[in-house]
């Protein structure tokens, strides 16, 4: 039973190089998941919304859990409408990555996607992304930017650690919860907080380098906390 079990998976599944980079495809839902790419691969890489492989197209759904770790090829990355979900770790590391576009049908984003991409400093997120998870953007020196989704309700542990380029940063209206470390030792000087906010980390904004901090109103939540330590 078990061998047969195992045949049965190999028998819709194969893996493709095209133009550089790495599919797996599913022949049996036609979809198709980039596992990585070829050293030859620089500069700006595209991730396609579909490949076409002998005259059957697959749709790319995801990009898989350290797709491109520790990559130290490519600039920049454009992700095209279609493309789901991206795994943890996909893009740790790209020591040169500056530029990342993640288009709006991405519904599911891995912890520490770019974490420690230290010239990262120009990012487009999903519209209706309701999370900043772990360790996101943990490391990413060259950050000073970026617009948060209206739709953002938690920013988890450690999202924006040691953005130190980081110096200011619009909470949106929506948001509850701010984990431990979201934004230690990032460059933040001030903070705004909105009036949805329900739950915030004694550690959320420990070794930042401001001192001020603007509450949208009095909760045990935000006012009980010392916000920049």
């Amino acid at each position: 039973m078990l061998f047969l079990a195992f045949s049965s998976v190999s028998t819709f599944a194969s893996t493709i190089e095209i133009e550089g980079l790495y599919y797996d495809l599913n022949e049996e839902t036609h979809t198709a998941v980039i596992t990585g790419c070829n050293t030859n691969v620089t500069g700006t890489v595209i991730i396609p919304s579909n490949v076409n492989v002998s005259s059957v197209i697959y749709a790319v759904s995801s990009i898989a859990e350290k797709a491109f770790y520790n990559n130290y090829r490519i600039e920049g990355i454009f992700v095209c409408e279609g493309v789901i979900s991206i795994g943890n770790d996909a893009f740790c590391g790209c020591s040169k990555l500056t530029t990342a576009l993640l288009p709006n049908s991405i519904n599911t984003i891995g912890n520490g996607v770019f974490c420690n991409c230290h010239e990262l400093n120009s990012v487009t997120l999903p519209r209706d992304v309701i999370e900043i998870p772990r360790m996101m953007f943990y490391g990413c020196d060259h950050l000073s930017e970026i617009e948060l989704p209206v739709g953002v309700r938690t920013i988890s542990y450690g999202a924006f650690g040691k953005c130190g380029a980081l110096l200011t940063l619009a909470l949106p209206d929506g948001l509850e919860s701010i984990g431990q470390e979201a934004f230690c030792e990032s460059g933040l000087a001030s903070i705004h907080f909105p009036t949805s906010l329900k739950s915030l980390s004694y550690d959320s904004f420990s070794g930042c380098r401001g001192q001020k901090c603007h509450q949208g109103h009095e909760t045990q939540a935000a006012a009980s906390q010392p916000i920049f330590q």
